[in-house]
């Protein structure tokens, strides 16, 4: 008998029973059921020729929320356990799980679920190893979708996205026994005062499918960076820089610094920022990438600089950054001559101390007053120099005095000594040419 047909039969009998049963005695009642069975077969053929069969359409079942949600194909799961095992150097267990998507859609299923158990020893806290599972989650064609974060006090949850799928990471600190923590409230207060042999870091992922909303990635501009100007106190070449950023957030500061002088940079705490240090023609000083806590470097050329300090946390967090351009060495360009001062006299008149540059044709001098036996004379580029002395008031007003006939020669950044100035001529007699200064 079709399926159909034994249908209406047996909905017939359910309405006739009750009526049935509730008289007669048995006897009765089994003519009364056979009488009912030739009856319903009987309106059931009448029903049929009124009523020719028509093609119905196969009814749509809705999946029930607890159904909604399945597993992630075994490839894509297998896939998944191995990039991020990879990643954080550790083998993942599979197991089926159940799900429930309370964020976004509200479904509710099953999902591949892997877990990992990471060593203290080789991350410091949970928060280092998001980054990783992140890029092995990425590589795979995974999104992160920002309507699934959350942070807690030792850990974070994230959902990532594609196609239909759906995958949640919960990311979790803990001891390796709990009594290690029984004189903690929280275990943020325990996780420090562990060993890192003592503590665990569950990293554990469950993923999905089914009929999620469509995930469209937001592509967000970031703002143009407000940019702060680093400014020195009046007689100073450092400041000090405070900021609190979000998880993720930078700070942007302004320097000009010049060719051949030094950037120094410390921060603290250690671990809560990354600077990076870039020129405004683009050259990268210092990278982001290196989380170092003191660094410096010297200038390449004269312009603006940028520094830009970049959370590395996971939650608000503060920072101190010093910054200091020491001032540069003045470069020596000149050196200088000096020696002692000899006259054929009981006293010393006052006298000017010319040099004069045999390569450029220009003269140099130093006015000094009467009675000094020693002379020093600054601010000679290097070169050769004939060194004269010529008196105001000399013997009867004829005496100028060449201290050393022989050729100097001056270098920068030195005092060429010895220069003595006793050997006095008359004027016009000696090898020296009159007082080009004058009185």
């Amino acid at each position: 008998m079709p399926f159909k047909k034994q249908f209406l039969i047996i909905a017939i009998l359910s309405l006739l029973l009750p009526i049935i049963s509730a008289c007669g005695s048995q006897k009765d009642i089994q003519t009364d059921i056979e009488l009912a069975v030739a009856i319903a077969l009987t309106q059931t053929a009448i029903v049929l020729e009124a009523q020719p069969p028509t093609a119905q359409p196969s009814p749509t079942v809705e999946p029930t929320p607890e159904e909604a949600l399945r597993p992630i194909s075994d490839e894509a799961c297998n896939a998944l356990t191995a990039a991020v095992g990879q990643n954080l150097g550790v083998t993942g267990e599979i197991s089926q799980v159940a799900f429930e998507d309370e964020i976004v859609s509200h479904l509710s299923g099953t999902g591949c679920g892997i877990e990992f158990s990471v060593s203290g020893v080789n991350f410091e806290d949970p928060s280092k190893t998001l980054p990783i599972v992140g890029e092995a989650l990425k590589a795979q064609g995974w999104q992160e979708d920002p309507l699934y974060m959350a942070i807690g006090l030792m850990g974070e949850i994230r959902g990532y996205r594609s196609g239909n799928g759906l995958c949640r990471l919960w990311i979790n600190g803990h001891a390796t026994d709990s009594d290690l923590c029984a004189d903690h409230a929280t275990i943020n207060t325990c996780w420090p005062t562990l060993a890192p042999e003592q503590r665990i870091i569950s990293v554990a992922l469950i993923c999905a499918q089914g009929d999620l909303p469509e995930f469209i990635p937001q592509v967000l501009q970031p703002p143009d960076p407000v940019l702060k100007t680093v400014e020195f106190a009046a007689g100073t070449t450092a400041a000090q820089l405070v900021g609190k950023l979000l998880p993720g957030g930078v700070d942007h500061y302004v320097l000009r610094a010049n060719v051949g002088q030094s950037i120094v940079l410390s921060v603290y705490p250690p671990g809560v920022v990354a600077i990076a240090v870039v020129g405004t023609n683009g050259e990268v000083l210092k990278s982001d990438l290196d989380n170092s806590t003191e660094w410096s470097g010297t200038i390449p050329i004269s312009q603006e600089y940028f520094i830009n300090v970049t959370s590395v946390v996971n939650i608000e967090s503060e920072y101190t950054l010093d910054v200091s351009i020491p001032p540069l060495e003045p470069i020596a360009t000149t050196g200088e001559v000096a020696g002692a001062i000899g006259y054929p006299d009981a006293s010393i008149p006052p006298l000017h101390i010319v040099a004069y540059n045999q390569d450029s044709g220009f003269w140099y001098y130093l006015a000094m007053g009467e009675n000094n036996f020693y002379y020093f004379l600054p601010g000679l580029p290097p070169g050769q120099y004939h060194i004269a002395a010529y008196a105001k008031d000399g013997l009867n007003g004829f005496y100028i005095a060449g201290g050393a006939p022989v050729v100097v020669t001056v270098t920068a950044d030195e005092t060429t000594e010895g220069i003595d100035l006793t050997q006095w001529f008359a004027a016009g007699s000696g090898p020296y040419p009159n007082d080009p200064v004058g009185w």
